[in-house]
């Protein structure tokens, strides 16, 4: 659905299906690419919020290091928070956290932002990425 609407588009013969993303989507939010000049769809993957867990996370490296999708609460010289399904996290920020070099900090607070944490717990950047909103 866009816009509360029902789209339906057909496939591209070479269809491929990411690689985190289940047969069955029906009710996630997922994200098509569609060739322009055909109109059919090449690919389909959840988004990090439809892959997001109870806490948010979307996202697990192998050396600890994760990705959280969450509502920005609060961003202080020190610390970051946002809201997740099961309630409220904070992370304190590494000596070297950077905003996304698109992210317009006046404009955050209350929008949907994606945030990288080391395996310590302290959050290295935060990016707002347009699809999640």
């Amino acid at each position: 659905m866009i816009d509360q609407k029902k789209v339906s588009v057909t496939k591209l013969p070479s269809f491929k299906r990411e690689e985190k993303t289940p047969k069955k989507v029906d009710g996630k939010e997922v994200k098509v690419e569609v060739d322009a000049k055909q109109q059919q769809a090449e690919s389909i993957e959840l988004t990090a919020k439809a892959l997001a867990n109870a806490n948010g996370v979307y996202e697990k490296e192998r050396d600890g290091d994760f990705h959280v999708i969450g509502t920005l609460q609060k961003d202080t010289p020190t610390t970051i928070t946002v809201k997740v399904p099961t309630g409220v996290k904070s992370y304190k920020k590494r000596k070297d956290f950077e905003y996304d070099d698109e992210t317009n900090k006046a404009m955050l607070k209350g929008k949907m932002v994606r945030l990288e944490v080391k395996k310590n717990q302290m959050v290295e950047s935060l990016e707002m990425d347009s699809q999640d909103q």
